[in-house]
């Protein structure tokens, strides 16, 4: 009789063993057939500024036979000059285009004249190879410029919840690149960085030179003297 229970429980046991191993199996196997889980990363939308260049066209009309503006399009010119006051920027380049013609020398006077207003406006035109039309055409004055847009800000494209790889909130980075496109003087330098200026090379020589003889001293930082107060006053003491 003990045997026989003995038997069973064994039996029974293996049963169970092998139900688990089962329910295991499935349960491994609805896993892998479930969809994998796709969470926001910061790909979809990310925190730098763009930089694009831009052009501005300017065309500047004479009467027949001129070779200076008239009063009116020398307005329109400084005008269009001074909605460009900040492009004097080290990456911004101004270039005047002339029109051939069988006037050459009228086509060079012409294109003097708009260089002369641009040089005093504090702009550095650069003249460009005359292009084919009549004299009567102009010339067009044209500056290209970087110009620098935040992202978009402020940004909650992140679900606030379900997000078992911890990435960051999506509106992560919006106030460092906001501030630096609001910030930086000229656009340029975020594309290709800017040249360092000219460096005092006989100050740099003296400091080495005061280094191999001994003489160069550290500087001593500023102490400021620490002045702790005690006591309570009240009012009226």
């Amino acid at each position: 009789m003990r045997e026989r229970k003995r038997i069973f429980v064994r039996n029974r046991g293996r049963r169970v063993k092998r139900r688990l191993t089962m329910l295991a199996a499935a349960i491994i196997g609805l896993g892998a057939c479930a969809p994998a889980t796709e969470h926001w990363t910061p790909a979809e939308s990310p925190k730098s500024p763009r930089v694009d260049w831009v052009t501005f066209h300017h065309r500047v009309a004479f009467d027949p036979g001129a070779p200076g503006m008239t009063e009116d399009e020398a307005a329109r010119l400084a005008r269009f000059i001074r909605r460009l006051a900040d492009s004097a920027a080290p990456s911004t380049r101004v270039t005047v285009q002339g029109t051939r013609d069988t006037d050459t020398r009228l086509a060079i006077r012409r294109e003097t004249s708009v260089l002369a207003r641009l040089r005093n406006a504090g702009l550095a035109p650069v003249l460009a190879p005359a292009a084919d039309g009549p004299a009567a055409g102009g010339v067009t004055v044209t500056v290209g410029r970087y110009v620098a847009s935040a992202p978009r800000c402020p940004d909650w494209s992140k679900p606030a919840d379900g997000d078992s790889a911890n990435v960051a909130s999506s509106n992560f980075g919006c106030a460092t690149a906001t501030n630096l496109v609001r910030m930086v003087v000229d656009p340029g330098t975020l594309v290709h960085g800017r040249a360092p200026g000219p460096a005092d090379g006989e100050a740099l020589a003296g400091g080495i030179e005061a280094y191999r003889k001994g003489e160069a001293q550290e500087a001593t930082p500023a102490l400021t003297p620490l002045v702790i107060q005690s006591g309570v006053k009240g009012a009226g003491q």
